[in-house]
């Protein structure tokens, strides 16, 4: 028997209907918000197991042209996403930083304290309570965290140049209907703006 490649919105009409495969969860396409908005009219097979490491894939291969990026800089790669949240929330102390990231207080403490050495993250006193310190970006990080960004994002660029734009576009919808899937259901945030 021949695979039928997978194509998660197709819906699986009652002659196509198939024995769903191992780690394949079968759902009502239109039950869902994000279905709803992806057209969706009946059951579905929906493979979670190809889905999950498909993006397990693509999230490994950006993290390395990040890495690829970060490389000549002295400080880890989580660095960049520590920068951003300091340039987003002027002001904000490791522990507030620590929360919106997810990462360990210790981990942004020796991270700022790194950008704090090399110039980056400038460690205020809070005036009103002398025992907390504030962050505030730099002249410098503004410009180093473009460039670094630029370096990704060109490196991003080439890696799709071999994808067809109609693909691309496809590719953004899916994307757009899985963050709004996830917002809705409280996995991501909606306030959180680019830099």
């Amino acid at each position: 028997m021949v695979e039928k490649k997978y194509d998660p919105m197709r819906c699986a009409g009652a002659a196509e209907a198939q024995i769903p495969a191992e780690g394949t969860v079968r759902r009502s396409c239109g039950a869902s918000k994000a279905g709803k908005a992806a057209g969706g009219t009946g059951n579905c097979d929906f493979n979670v197991e190809m889905f999950v490491d498909l993006l397990r894939t693509a999230n490994h291969g950006l993290l390395n042209i990040v890495r690829e990026a970060w490389h000549k800089y002295p400080f880890p790669p989580s660095g960049m996403v520590i920068m951003a949240e300091v340039m987003r929330n002027p002001g904000s102390s490791v522990s507030q930083v620590a929360r919106d990231t997810g990462f360990a207080k210790s981990h942004v403490s020796k991270t700022v304290d790194i950008l704090a050495s090399q110039g980056f993250v400038e460690k205020r006193q809070d005036p009103s309570d002398q025992r907390v310190i504030r962050l505030y970006a730099t002249e410098q990080l503004r410009l180093r965290f473009q460039e670094v960004k630029g370096s990704i994002e060109n490196r991003l660029a080439e890696v799709l140049t071999g994808i067809p734009k109609s693909k691309l576009d496809d590719l953004v919808e899916g994307l757009e209907l899985l963050n709004k899937a996830l917002e809705e259901s409280g996995y991501t945030r909606a306030d959180c703006s680019r830099v």
